[in-house]
């Protein structure tokens, strides 16, 4: 969806320019389609009229700012300096979100491009809780960092994992694909509870824009899983456990004469057949039943893309149901305002977030998840005999004058001795997740190596 009300300024016009062009090669390439098919005169009259042409311009809006949002990185430097790999420290790691055993045409239609980026808490600060985010951009775009990024660090801050969801879209990946991406996504981090630290039963599902209609309509059309698959992800539920929509575009599907875009519209070649099925197939409110996750909407009144209207409906439909709901409407407040983007007003919508999700004790510590926790990050005490390693707990580092000479050379005098004493009952190897600088992996090798010089005590 689009990003700002208005003319795209500050966009540079060599940028709007290549808009354009995409933009008409989109339209030819769909009048080809119609033409071949003989299907969607009325639509091709629709683009011609007044109307088509503020859905056109909507379009072109829309795509422009997605390039002003997500600027292209290169990966060399005017200076000649080349982009490195992500340091470990920080947490984040891109996953794909298909395998082969997910079918035999895992790889095929795109797939391959459809990941899932971990952003991880800091260590020891998880609640046991995960969620899945998807960014917007009317299903021609990701506004990754928007969107994305900053969303993730949010939850992340707050003990929560997150995952960004890349999911397949534009003319040659229609929905839906999409969908197929997002149903995927939750029976993944299902799978994944264990090894991120979070419990399977407290995962959502947090979307903006079209990418808020992705995530309810995912939320409304969720299965038990297929008990007789063959790849174990599959077997698992696709329900998300609580849903989060920032403006959403929940009424991306339906059809409207008042000069919005849907999604029809912004993909012209897409069959007229489809988008009459996909009218109610795939428009949430219509949807909703007692197993829908209980749900947090923020949306502003005067968004003059997505029509508020959409979100109260879908709340009505929420409430009428049973299902717990909160919707904060705020009065003024351009589309894909993010987190606020330093807006007086809507820089508190992220704190009612907080407080509903406290409420609702996502942010309460699962009990299970932070004993298994403590678990993890106790190491085991020294038997009489064993070496030390890396994996030794640093009450007996510390016990070793010699090793603790090694460490002291290495990372600095009274390294371990200036470290709280419940520290002690973990490893070096967890250490390093809280002092990624100091204990680098080329550090801890240089210690392991060290060690295993040492006599053993």
């Amino acid at each position: 969806m689009p990003r700002k009300e208005g003319k795209p300024t500050g966009i540079p016009r060599r940028r709007l320019m290549q808009v354009s062009e995409w933009s008409r090669s989109e339209a030819a390439e769909g009048g080809a389609v119609r033409g071949s098919r003989g299907r969607n005169r009325g639509t091709r009259r629709m683009n011609s009229s007044p109307l088509g042409v503020a859905q056109r311009l909507s379009v072109l809006l829309l795509s422009a700012c997605c390039i002003a949002l997500c600027p292209i990185v290169r990966a060399r430097g005017a200076d000649g300096s080349q982009s490195l790999p992500l340091d470990p420290g920080l947490g984040i790691i891109t996953l794909p979100l298909w395998n082969t055993l997910s079918g035999p045409k895992a790889g095929s239609a795109g797939r391959a491009a459809s990941t899932l980026t971990a952003f991880l808490p800091q260590p020891g600060t998880g609640v046991g809780t995960a969620v899945i985010i998807a960014p917007g951009g009317a299903y021609l775009g990701l506004a990754m960092n928007l969107e994305g990024r900053q969303v993730a660090d949010w939850f992340a801050a707050r003990g929560i994992v997150a995952f960004v969801l890349k999911y397949r879209l534009g003319a040659r990946h229609p929905f839906p694909q999409s969908l197929h991406d997002a149903q995927r996504a939750v029976r993944l981090v299902r799978s994944w509870s264990n090894r991120f630290g979070f419990s399977p039963n407290r995962i959502g599902f947090a979307g903006f824009s079209a990418g808020g209609h992705l995530a309810a309509t995912e939320a409304t059309t969720f299965d038990d899983g297929n008990p007789q698959a063959r790849d174990p992800v599959a077997r698992l539920s696709d329900r998300p456990d609580f849903l989060i929509l920032g403006y959403p575009w929940l009424n991306a599907m339906q059809p409207n004469f008042r000069g919005l875009i849907t999604y029809c519209s912004v993909l012209p070649a897409t069959p007229v057949r489809d988008c009459k099925v996909w009218e109610r197939k795939y428009t949430p409110a219509l949807h909703v039943t007692s197993r829908t996750p209980s749900t947090f909407i923020y949306a502003t009144s005067d968004d003059s893309l997505v029509p508020v209207q959409a979100s109260v409906e879908f709340y009505s439909a929420l409430i009428a149901a049973g299902v717990p709901a909160e919707l904060h409407l705020f009065r003024h407040g351009a589309h894909g305002s993010g987190l606020g983007l330093g807006d007086p007003a809507l820089d508190k919508w992220p704190l009612l977030l907080e407080s509903w999700l406290r409420g609702q004790g996502w942010l309460t510590p699962d009990p299970a998840v932070a004993a298994a926790e403590r678990a993890r990050m106790t190491a085991p005490p020294r038997k009489p005999g064993e070496p030390l390693t890396i994996h030794s707990r640093i009450g007996d580092i510390l016990r070793d004058p010699a090793a603790e000479k090694v460490v002291d050379a290495l990372c600095g005098p009274g390294f371990l001795e200036q470290l709280p004493e419940a520290a002690q009952v973990i490893s070096l190897k967890t250490l390093a997740a809280y002092r990624p600088g100091t204990l680098s992996p080329k550090n801890l090798g240089r210690i392991g190596a060290a060690f295993r010089r040492l006599p053993i005590r």
